[in-house]
Order: C-alpha cells, then sequence, then structure tokens
C-alpha cells in the first residue's frame, strides 16, 4: 500500500487539507502598505470611519461602525471573527456578501469598496 501525500489545499471543506494557523495581526488595504494593527491583547473592536479601528475611506462607502471584530476561540486557537453591523454598503469575504466570517490570513475582507487583506507576522 503506498501512502498518499498529503495534500496543500487550503481549502478547509476538504478532507485532506492543511490550515494556515498564524494569528492575524494587522489588516492591509489591497493595493498599498496602509495596514490597521489589531489590539493586543486581542479585545472587540469597532471597524469603521469613526471606530477603535479607524479606516480612511475616501469614496464614502464606509460607515462609521462599519463592522465588529470580536476574537474568540476557534478547535483551541485563537482567532478573529468579524461581523457587520448592519452597514449600508455590507461585508465581504473574498468578495461574497456575508454577514459574518472567521478572519483567516489571506482572507480579502470588503467594507464598501475598501478592501482590507488579513496578514498575519
Amino acid at each position: 500500500m503506498v501512502a498518499e501525500k498529503p495534500s496543500t489545499m487550503t481549502d478547509p471543506r476538504s478532507r485532506r487539507c492543511w490550515r494556515i494557523r498564524d494569528a492575524i495581526v494587522r489588516l492591509r488595504e489591497h493595493g498599498s502598505d496602509r495596514a490597521y494593527g489589531l489590539p493586543v491583547p486581542p479585545i472587540a473592536c469597532a471597524l469603521g470611519t469613526a471606530s477603535e479601528l479607524r479606516l480612511n475611506d475616501s469614496t464614502g462607502t464606509v460607515s462609521r461602525e462599519h463592522a465588529q471584530l470580536v476574537p474568540a476561540e476557534v478547535d483551541g486557537e485563537l482567532v478573529w471573527k468579524i461581523h457587520d453591523r448592519r452597514s449600508k454598503n455590507g461585508l465581504r469575504c473574498d468578495g461574497e456578501p456575508v454577514r459574518g466570517f472567521i478572519v483567516r490570513p489571506g482572507v480579502e475582507i470588503g467594507l464598501g469598496s475598501l478592501r482590507l487583506i488579513a496578514e498575519s507576522a
């Protein structure tokens, strides 16, 4: 019997996959060097143009308190969860409209026209 090589797929729905488990430390604006550091130690914080995590938005599509980031423990690891705070322009995960999701390294978070990439150290 020949052992199968482990998959390098990152799809969490796959039976044979690995997942990056690095902690998210910042959100970087797509296509720029502007980054927003996450609180240390991890505490809940709002994202928006007038929130604890103040986002720069020249288009006017990001609400004052657009979304909420909350630290949580999932399967023994500390992760960030994000959910929409009933904003006018919604929340997206990799381009798909959602109400909330677990933030993983490399995921694209859409808030209005702003696109943020979750980064680990």
